[in-house]
């Protein structure tokens, strides 16, 4: 858990996601098997797919009272950065946001994520026709990750509100980082998907979670069933 003032709770945590696609982005491109789900979930769409890289930042994009802050900007211009590099890395992103909230933005926002989604066509568009309210305990960013699209045993996951929304004051930013084979991996995808009806990849994260592997040794033991077969005739003996 990161506590404090928002806008140091908000740095903090933004930081720490920063670092993680930067490391789940280089993973993926060390040429050896990895697999990255993530899934972003947000009131709105998600901040930094509102954005270019090419252009300056958007004041719409920034809660009203820090427009103009210098930090401010050059966090968002770096997050925009940051999740097309994961995507260009081949991991599978979901957009998840209240429809309502996609109607609402700007025509330049809109155009930015149009482009982004004909340019990555792994990012994948999943609006939600929810209230924005519906989204702000889970407002966030999962990732899962593993050797393959069979094994994604492991998770990383940010809780916190989203910037456009953040005022001054206390704040906290729930971190969550589990594996497979712990429950809390579990109440992290439940809570997605009884909340917000988002499964990420169900068939592929679930398999990694079956039973223990089978016993492949060959059985050497005995087989004491009698034998059915039709008895085969001998030489020159007429069959029956």
């Amino acid at each position: 858990m990161i506590r404090g003032e928002k806008r140091q709770t908000r740095i903090r945590a933004v930081t720490l996601q920063h670092f993680v696609q930067a490391w789940l982005a280089e993973r993926l491109s060390d040429g050896r098997p990895f697999t990255v789900v993530a899934a972003i979930h947000t009131p709105a769409l998600a901040t930094p797919l509102r954005q270019r890289v090419d252009m300056p930042v958007m004041p719409e994009l920034m809660a009203a009272h820090r427009r103009g802050d210098a930090g401010v900007g050059a966090t968002v211009s770096r997050r925009a950065g940051s999740i097309r590099d994961l995507l260009a890395a081949g991991a599978t992103v979901y957009a998840c946001y209240s429809q309502a909230g996609h109607d609402a933005l700007v025509e330049c926002e809109q155009h930015a994520y149009a482009t982004t989604r004909h340019v990555y066509p792994n990012l994948v568009d999943t609006p939600r026709k929810l209230p924005r309210e519906e989204f702000e305990a889970q407002c966030g960013v999962t990732y899962l990750f593993g050797e393959n699209r069979q094994s994604l045993t492991g998770c990383f996951a940010i809780r916190l509100p989203q910037a456009v929304d953040a005022q001054d004051g206390a704040a906290e930013a729930r971190l969550i980082m589990t594996s497979s084979d712990e429950t809390q991996f579990d109440a992290c995808l439940d809570e997605l998907e009884s909340v917000l009806g988002l499964q990420i990849a169900p068939s592929l994260v679930y398999q990694a979670r079956l039973d223990t592997p089978h016993d492949t040794r060959p059985d050497t033991r005995p087989d004491t069933r009698p034998d059915t077969r039709p008895a085969t005739p001998r030489p020159g003996q007429p069959e029956r």
